[in-house]
C-alpha cells in the first residue's frame, strides 16, 4: 500500500492519524517498506492536535521529514 501511495504522490505523502501511537506505526510501516528512497512526509495525529499541540512554526504537522 505505501508504495503505491508513494508513486501516485511522487513521493510527498501527507498522513494524518487517530494517536500519536498510530502515528508511530505509520512511521515505522513507510519506512520499512520504503527504505531509503528519497521521501518527503508529513505526519499529524487528531489527538495531539485537539489538545492543542502543534508542530513547527504552528504547523498542523507535527513531523516533517524529507529524505532527498
Amino acid at each position: 500500500m505505501w508504495c503505491n501511495f508513494y508513486q501516485a504522490s511522487g513521493g510527498r505523502m501527507f498522513v494524518v492519524c487517530d494517536n500519536r501511537s498510530c502515528m508511530r506505526n505509520i512511521r515505522r510501516e513507510i519506512n520499512y517498506c520504503l527504505g531509503n528512497k528519497p521521501l518527503v512526509v508529513s505526519l499529524t495525529n487528531l489527538t495531539d492536535l485537539q489538545g492543542g499541540k502543534r508542530g513547527e512554526r504552528d504547523s498542523v504537522w507535527l513531523e516533517m521529514r524529507n529524505r532527498g
